[in-house]
C-alpha cells in the first residue's frame, strides 16, 4: 500500500512539473505579443560620408526617431543611442532600456531619421548654434527613400542601416603676409551668416534661425582660419573680415563657386594680405576629390578711423 502511495505522490509531481512546464511556455512574452526591437548599425565611414576625418569613432550620441510611414501609428521621436565601434558596420545602442525602439505591434511600416550630436532639450526640433558649437559638425541620416520596408516581420532579420552625411560645410582660409604678423594672435569673422539653425526631427528639415551675425572663426592653426558653415546661408553679399593687427583689418568678398556651397565640403581660400592691396587665389576642395579651380579672391584694406 505505502509502495502504491508513493508511486502516485510520483505521478502527481510529475503532473505539476508538466503543467508548470507548459504554464512557462505560453506566459506572454514582449516577442511573442509582436513588440520586435529595432536592430541600428551605422554603415563602414570608408565608403560613406560619415565624419570629418572618415571614422566614426565609437561613443558618438545619437538621436533616433521612429516615424509612421502609413496608417496611424504613434511615433517614437528622439531617443537616446550611442555608437559602438566595430571594423566593418558601426551597432548603434540605446543608452537605456528606456530608449528602445520597438516596430508597431500592428505590422505598419515605419521609417527612420536619425542625427548627430544628440540634443535632449526640444520640442520636435534641434536648435543648433555656431557659437556655442564651435569646431563640431552635424550630421543626419534618413531611410526615407532607401526602398527598403521597415516593420515587426523584417526586422528579425533586417537591420536598419542608416548612412549619416554631413550638413555643413567647412572654410579653410589660408593668410600669408610679409608686412604682419600671421600667428594665432590674428582672427576673421564671415558677415551675414545665421547665428544658429533649427532641424525638424520628424520631417528632417532644416531651417536658418536667429539674427544675422558676423560669425567668428572658431579655430586658427599655423597660417589657417576655419570656419563651420550653413551652406545655404551663404551668397553673393558675405563678407570676410581678417582683423591682423590693432587697427588693421582687411576684406575680402567670399565668391561662392558656381552651384553654390554645398554641405560636406571644404572650401579652400588663399590669400595675401600686404599693407596697400592683397591678392589671392580660391579653389574649393571635395574633400579626398578631384580640387575644383575657381576665380580670383582679391583683399583690401580697409581704412579704420581713429
Amino acid at each position: 500500500m505505502k509502495k502504491n502511495i508513493t508511486y502516485l505522490c510520483m505521478a502527481a509531481a510529475a503532473l505539476l512539473v508538466s503543467s508548470c512546464t507548459q504554464n512557462e511556455e505560453i506566459t506572454p512574452t514582449i516577442e511573442n505579443e509582436g513588440r520586435v526591437p529595432v536592430l541600428f548599425t551605422a554603415k563602414n565611414s570608408a565608403v560613406l560620408e560619415t565624419r570629418a576625418d572618415g571614422v566614426m569613432g565609437g561613443g558618438e550620441n545619437i538621436g533616433i526617431s521612429m516615424l509612421p510611414t502609413e496608417g496611424s501609428t504613434e511615433p517614437v521621436i528622439n531617443a537616446h543611442f550611442k555608437s559602438v565601434r566595430s571594423q566593418t558596420e558601426t551597432s548603434l545602442v540605446p543608452t537605456t532600456d528606456a530608449y528602445t525602439i520597438y516596430y508597431p505591434a500592428d505590422g505598419s511600416n515605419v521609417k527612420f531619421n536619425a542625427y548627430l550630436p544628440y540634443d535632449g532639450t526640444f520640442s520636435e526640433t534641434v536648435t543648433w548654434n555656431f557659437v556655442d558649437k564651435k569646431g563640431e559638425f552635424f550630421y543626419t541620416a534618413t531611410t526615407e527613400g532607401d526602398n527598403n520596408t521597415y516593420n515587426k516581420f523584417t526586422g528579425a532579420e533586417q537591420s536598419v542601416s542608416l548612412a549619416f552625411k554631413h550638413e555643413l560645410a567647412q572654410i579653410r582660409i589660408f593668410v600669408n603676409s610679409t608686412d604682419y604678423t600671421i600667428d594665432g594672435s590674428f582672427s576673421a569673422t564671415i558677415s551675414n551668416h545665421p547665428s544658429s539653425f533649427t532641424y525638424n526631427i520628424a520631417t528632417n528639415q532644416f531651417t536658418q534661425f536667429g539674427e544675422k551675425i558676423d560669425l567668428p572663426q572658431y579655430t586658427v592653426s599655423g597660417n589657417s582660419l576655419f570656419f563651420n558653415v550653413l551652406p545655404e546661408a551663404l551668397g553673393d553679399d558675405n563678407i570676410i573680415t581678417f582683423h591682423v593687427a590693432d587697427g588693421v583689418s582687411f576684406q575680402a568678398t567670399l565668391t561662392p563657386p558656381s552651384d553654390g556651397f554645398k554641405a560636406g565640403i571644404q572650401y579652400e581660400y588663399e590669400t595675401t594680405l600686404t599693407a596697400t592691396k592683397t591678392e589671392g587665389t580660391f579653389k574649393a576642395t571635395l574633400e579626398t576629390l578631384t580640387p575644383q579651380k575657381m576665380d580670383t579672391l582679391t583683399s583690401e584694406e580697409v581704412q579704420v578711423e581713429p
